[in-house]
């Protein structure tokens, strides 16, 4: 019966996600989810998920992430430090 229990309350956490909770900026939805699979399987999976519409099969970063493109990143080709180029002395 505990066992039951357990399962059932483990699966309406993943049911019933408190999407309000993540309080996101429309353009920041797609690297937010892009850094959390998971996060992104229970909106797709969440009818009530607000943020369905607004997911994308395209793959973006941050510009942190280690092989993340310039054009991939948050702001796009900003004059940002590339975090991959280590060759050159900024400070």
């Amino acid at each position: 019966m505990l066992r039951i229990l357990v399962f059932l309350t483990h699966v309406t956490h993943i049911l019933c996600y408190d999407w309000s909770s993540l309080n996101l900026v429309e353009s920041h939805v797609p690297y937010v989810f892009a850094n959390n699979l998971e996060l992104t399987s229970q909106c797709k999976a969440d009818e009530a998920c607000p943020y369905r519409d607004i997911l994308s099969n395209e793959t973006v970063c941050w510009g942190f992430e280690k092989n993340c493109d310039a054009e991939k990143r948050f702001g796009g080709k900003s004059p940002t430090v590339d975090c991959d180029d280590v060759s050159k002395d900024r400070y």
